[in-house]
Parts: structure tokens; C-alpha cells; sequence
């Protein structure tokens, strides 16, 4: 008895399309980030097959906003923290340091958390008393929307 196999080929970008419906955890996120890169470095995709992978949530290197948050509050929103997790090796292959963060803030759409707008969902920080550090987060916070003309989901301040 023969068994056959159906093989399909496809494109960079519908095999990244696949890839982040896919992610579900931040180590997944940092592989297809690095496979991205790589991929871009090396002149394997051109520049406009990469796609925008908007639900990336990035923190800086050192980034204060994990002491605000505690948890990602995004997380049923499909976006993914990588927090601090971006590595300069990853199985193997050597990424120039913050050239891996770079990457990924001009060519797929990951950004920081004052330039994305707050959860539907309420974080326990703003429940209890703030340091003044995390106070000043907020208000930075809640200026950058205002000026912006975003509007906060109603759950967003309330734990």
C-alpha cells in the first residue's frame, strides 16, 4: 500500500501569516522574530515580504513597565511580551546587539507600551496605593493617549 503526502507550497509572507495566528508565548515570539531577521539579513525575502506583525508588545531593555503592569494584560488581545527575553544567540546564529529589538520596531510593528492603548481589562497596580515611580508611568501614560486623541476602555483604570 503507497501512502502520499499533499505538499503545498507558499510564500514568506502567508507562512508568516500562519506563524503568528501560531504564537502563543513569548519564547515562540522571540523565534519567529529571530527567523524573521535572518531571514531579511541574509537576503533570503525582500524587505516588503516581511509582514507587519502588529500585536507584538515590547518593553525596552530595562523598561519599567513590567513593575507597573506585573502581567500582560493584553495577552487576550493577542499581543505577546517579550519583556527582556530578546537574546544576542539564539540556536546558534549570533544577532548584533539590539539589532533583534530594532527589527522588529521599524519592520514589524512592535512597540512600547505608552504608544499602544490600554487593555480592556483591568491590571491589579491602580488598585492599591502607587509608588511615585509607577505614578509617573501612568500620568506619562495617559498624557501620550490624550495627546494622541485616544480614548481609554472604561475597565481599563479599575481592578
Amino acid at each position: 500500500m503507497k501512502q502520499y503526502m499533499l505538499v503545498k507550497t507558499t510564500d514568506l509572507y502567508s507562512y508568516a501569516e500562519l506563524c503568528v495566528k501560531s504564537l502563543d508565548d513569548k519564547y515562540s515570539a522571540i523565534a519567529f522574530a529571530h527567523f524573521l531577521y535572518h531571514s531579511l539579513a541574509q537576503n533570503r525575502v525582500m524587505e516588503d515580504e516581511v509582514c507587519d506583525w502588529s500585536s507584538a508588545l515590547v518593553p525596552a531593555e530595562g523598561s519599567k513597565w513590567s513593575g507597573l503592569l506585573r502581567s500582560n494584560p493584553w495577552w487576550g488581545q493577542g499581543f505577546v511580551e517579550l519583556s527582556d527575553s530578546l537574546a544576542d544567540t539564539y540556536v546558534g546564529v549570533h544577532t548584533p546587539e539590539n539589532h533583534l529589538l530594532s527589527f522588529m520596531r521599524t519592520h514589524v510593528g512592535a512597540s512600547n507600551v505608552p504608544h499602544i492603548s490600554p487593555p480592556n481589562a483591568a491590571f491589579p497596580t491602580t488598585a492599591s496605593p502607587l509608588t511615585r515611580e509607577n505614578t509617573l508611568l501612568l500620568l506619562g501614560w495617559i498624557h501620550n493617549l490624550r495627546n494622541r486623541g485616544t480614548r481609554m476602555p472604561e475597565d481599563s483604570w479599575r481592578a
